[in-house]
């Protein structure tokens, strides 16, 4: 995994999720309507809880007495974020792509083009 390829709401971190319905918003589905999704084990360390979106963030924020965090977790609630108001499902965030690794790569077939509304 490599961390400095990615920008999103939370940053240039790797994002992961519990649910296989959030992962599946981020899937690529070819003309035949397959796609891939990976399963990986996460290694999240001290966690800082998101508040609101940051787009610019390299790292986790600091803890409140200011020691290194390794990852950051964006409840559903309702967040500044942009465009949108609410995190729907939760979401690890990791700066360091050496704290995740993959153990499995599903490979599924959908009807149509669409895995979601």
């Amino acid at each position: 995994f490599d961390e400095r390829v990615n920008q999103g709401i939370y940053g240039c971190g790797l994002n992961f999720a519990l649910q296989s319905c959030k992962a599946a918003q981020y899937v690529a589905i070819d003309d035949e309507g397959r796609g891939c999704m990976i399963l990986s084990k996460v290694v999240l360390g001290e966690k800082s809880y998101a508040v609101e979106a940051d787009g610019e963030a390299w790292r986790p924020p600091p803890s409140e007495d200011g020691h290194p965090m390794h990852s950051v977790v964006a409840n559903p609630a309702v967040m500044p974020m942009g465009n949108r108001n609410v995190q729907h499902l939760r979401e690890i965030i990791i700066y360091n792509g050496e704290q995740a690794d993959i153990e499995l790569l599903i490979t599924f077939r959908v009807d149509g083009s669409r895995l979601w509304d």
